[in-house]
């Protein structure tokens, strides 16, 4: 009795665990069931979504694929499908970017390209979360049967489980669409590849080892693969624009300051590159400015040779070769960006990082057109020189500034681009200009040996006051008869912001700062023009030589309708002068670096030989 009552428990027992065991495996089976169910709709899902983005592409064109996973992928690849979104779209050749989004999303990707000039590539969002890369293959198989791609560019990286994914799904639509060429990069090599953009899509799809070399680099091409893995050495480019294998650059791309004043500024960025054993880049002049945007060459203004011989440690490349090299990069040149500013009140040295200039330099300044590494990678730093560098007539050694000048800006990047925000005077100890170009001291030379003995006028009529014009050019010609009579000097040469070019059919003054010109300005110059005979750089035809010179008609009159090259040529008159005359402050522009260059100078000619007569008079109202 006792043994069957045992029996029936046990029995009762093993009943109830096995139940509870069927339950468990049975809820089990639903949860896998139900997994299954979600995990084939999400797959739907994506596929919908990816499906849905892109089944307005046209697949009859020629179409370019990027895969990206996460930034690095992003900063690495966008210099390259930027390039070909603009160099190919006009042969019909289009680029699409497929993000996974899970390191970086489509919206971030598109912010980041409008950086970029005309780099409005379509982005495709997966909007994959982490735990969903396994359905990565169905969906860039649906990706590709519906853009049908001829070229997919991405990164090679065996360890991204994701671009594994990519390989695979091309493996299955390579069964049936052999027309794709897949060209996988590694991350770190991608730098090397820019000269793809130059290829034509036919080019990128027969790249092989048997190409030229210019064309080819070091790849490996098989059945339609390309894997990108051997460095390419700029060496040689930098030995053919550097004479080393290691190009360094300093680039002050602009100056806001009229011709005087840049002058006295590209000096304290000499100095700076001195400090950093840099090339500087000889920017552009024109307009009476220098500036990556103007016309010519930086030695229309000024003697290269001289400025060698000035800073005798310093290595100097003309913008244009700049720009040739950084074309011919393989490794596209890598980029800091430093902001220079002072102030009135704090003394203090700081450092800020900012990229408030990158849009700035890309659509002001064009400097997409140099072929630079402009993107996330490049570096902007805005350095306050504290209350240094306010008077346009000091300098001085300051070595604190000199140590953190030096500190603050040692990079490894190959270009430093650097400009300044409203400093006033050298940044260094004050040193002599630069000197000009030869042309032009020649020029002036001939004429003022022509002219000796002769008085020279600087009547810059910007800032007088515009009722007193005429009574002005009544009291300066007073002035001027009785010092002809008292020395015996009938030559006078004028030097003026009143607009001279005949040719100058927009009235324009010959200074860009001064553009409210009137009756009053006509009638005091009319006044003086009849007083005298006066000489001026149009009436002596002293720079009609520049006419031989290989610069197109059109730019030539706008550089002599301003106030370019004739300021230097009236400042060097004005500086071998007998006499210097200028204006009261009711009647002209009274203080200006300008005016202050040419008395300095002639204080120097003054003391060392006594072939001026004056410093400065000023004639009174």
């Amino acid at each position: 009795m006792a043994y069957s009552i045992q029996y029936r428990k046990r029995k009762r027992d093993y009943l109830i665990w096995l139940y509870r065991r069927i339950i468990r495996n049975t809820e089990c089976l639903l949860l896998i069931f139900l997994i299954s169910i979600i995990f084939t709709h999400l797959s739907r899902y994506f596929i919908k979504s990816t499906t849905s983005q892109i089944q307005g592409i046209n697949g009859k064109n020629w179409n370019i694929i990027f895969v990206i996973d996460d930034d690095q992928h992003a900063n690495s690849l966008q210099p390259l499908y930027c390039n070909l979104h603009r160099k190919r779209k006009a042969e019909n050749v289009y680029t699409h970017i497929i993000v996974t989004g899970r390191e970086i999303s489509g919206r971030k990707l598109i912010k980041s390209n409008s950086l970029f000039p005309n780099c409005d590539v379509p982005v495709y969002d997966l909007k994959l979360q982490k735990g969903n890369e396994n359905i990565i293959t169905s969906v860039i198989n649906s990706a590709l049967d519906q853009i049908q791609p001829e070229v997919l560019i991405y990164i090679n990286e065996p360890k991204n489980e994701v671009m594994n994914d990519v390989d695979a799904a091309l493996a299955t639509v390579s069964q049936t669409n052999r027309n794709i060429t897949k060209i996988a990069i590694p991350i770190e090599h991608t730098k090397n590849m820019m000269w793809l953009t130059d290829l034509s899509i036919e080019e990128l799809k027969i790249i092989t080892q048997d190409r030229p070399l210019s064309l080819s680099h070091p790849s490996q091409s098989l059945n339609s693969s390309i894997y990108f893995s051997d460095d390419v050495s700029d060496n040689e480019i930098n030995r053919k624009y550097c004479n080393t294998n290691e190009c360094k650059f300093l680039f002050t791309y602009n100056f806001i300051e009229q011709e005087t004043q840049s002058n006295r500024h590209f000096i304290s960025f000499i100095q700076i590159a001195q400090q950093l054993g840099r090339t500087v880049v000889l920017t552009n002049v024109g307009g009476s400015g220098i500036s990556l945007l103007k016309n010519f060459s930086f030695d229309l203004y000024y003697d290269v040779d001289g400025l060698s011989r000035k800073f005798p440690k310093v290595k100097f490349i003309s913008q244009h070769k700049f720009q040739k090299w950084a074309e011919e990069r393989y490794n596209k040149p890598d980029v800091i960006h430093v902001l220079l500013e002072n102030s009135n009140i704090n003394p203090n040295y700081t450092i800020q990082y900012d990229t408030s200039y990158f849009d700035k330099l890309l659509r002001e300044y064009r400097m997409d057109k140099f072929d630079l590494k402009l993107n996330n990678s490049a570096i902007f730093k805005r350095i306050s020189i504290g209350t240094t560098a306010n008077d346009s007539r000091k300098g001085q050694e300051n070595y604190e500034l000199n140590q953190f000048l030096k500190a603050e800006l040692e990079s490894n990047a190959e270009v430093m681009l650097i400009t300044h925000d409203v400093i006033r005077g050298p940044i260094f100890e004050r040193l002599s200009p630069m000197p000009y170009a030869r042309h032009i001291t020649n020029a002036a030379s001939r004429l003022a040996k022509k002219l000796k003995p002769y008085i020279a006028i600087h009547w810059r009529m910007e800032q007088g006051q515009e009722n007193l014009m005429p009574k002005c050019a009544e009291s300066l010609v007073t002035y001027i008869r009785n010092l002809s009579l008292t020395t015996g000097i009938k030559n006078i040469y004028l030097a003026t912001d009143y607009p001279l070019a005949t040719y100058n059919e927009n009235n324009k003054a010959q200074s860009c700062t001064f553009s409210n010109i009137n009756e009053n300005h006509h009638t005091a110059m009319k006044i003086l023009q009849s007083s005298f005979n006066v000489n001026t750089w149009v009436s002596t035809h002293a720079l009609d030589y520049l006419q031989l010179y290989l610069i197109r008609s059109e730019q030539l009159q706008e550089e002599l309708s301003g106030g370019g090259i004739q300021g230097i040529f009236d400042k060097l008159i004005l500086i071998h002068a007998d006499y210097f005359i200028a204006g009261p402050k009711e009647c002209c522009r009274f203080k200006s670096t300008y005016t202050y260059n040419v008395m300095e100078t002639r204080q120097e000619l003054f003391e060392k030989n006594g072939t001026v007569k004056n410093i400065i008079d000023l004639w009174e109202l």
